[in-house]
This record gives C-alpha cells, sequence and structure tokens, in this order.
C-alpha cells in the first residue's frame, strides 16, 4: 500500500463508505500532484487511520472527481473487514446539515 495523502476531510459518510476530500499539495505520491485525475487509484486498496480514535477502516477506492483546480474527491468503499459498528459510529460522529442550523 502506498500513502496517498497525510491529510483529508470525510465529506460524508454512510455504513458502506465515505467521501473524502483531499488537497492536491496534501498528496504524496509527486506523480498525482501536477495530475488533473486521480483515475489511476481506481480499484486500490486503502486504510483510513483516524488517530484520535485510534481507528482503521480499510476499504478500496470506488471514483475519484476533481472538484476545484486543489481539491479532489475520492469516494471510498469499506472492506468486508471493516467493522460494522465503527462504521455506523462514524457517521454518528459526522455533523449533519440539522446541526448548524
Amino acid at each position: 500500500m502506498t500513502l496517498l495523502s497525510r491529510t483529508g476531510y470525510i465529506v460524508e459518510a454512510s455504513t458502506t463508505g465515505f467521501l473524502l476530500n483531499v488537497n492536491r499539495k496534501d498528496l504524496v505520491p509527486k506523480q498525482f500532484k501536477n495530475e488533473l485525475s486521480l483515475e489511476a487509484l481506481l480499484g486500490d486498496k486503502v486504510i483510513l487511520m483516524i488517530e484520535p480514535m485510534n481507528l482503521e477502516l480499510s476499504g478500496k477506492i470506488a471514483r475519484t472527481k476533481r472538484l476545484t483546480k486543489d481539491v479532489f474527491e475520492i469516494a471510498i468503499d469499506y472492506s468486508e473487514d471493516s467493522p460494522e459498528y465503527w462504521r455506523e459510529i462514524l457517521v454518528d460522529m459526522l455533523p449533519r446539515a440539522a446541526d448548524y442550523d
């Protein structure tokens, strides 16, 4: 496995996967820093590490999309060995639009 990024932002999550926004400058592999697409990553296995929770969830990159000049959206589907309990906890922890009203 290759380190893709040291930071990213989970913008949406469900019990089947999550959307991660990653800034171009935070991408570790140099070949992606100047690319317009991260399509070469499709199907790659990844591990999400949430250090404050001491949590690792594994998955596979399902799709990628360039949102702006500097931000990519990466959709990740959880692997079967990612515990359902932790998936649900992650969904519950993320703020929802109603939380800002």
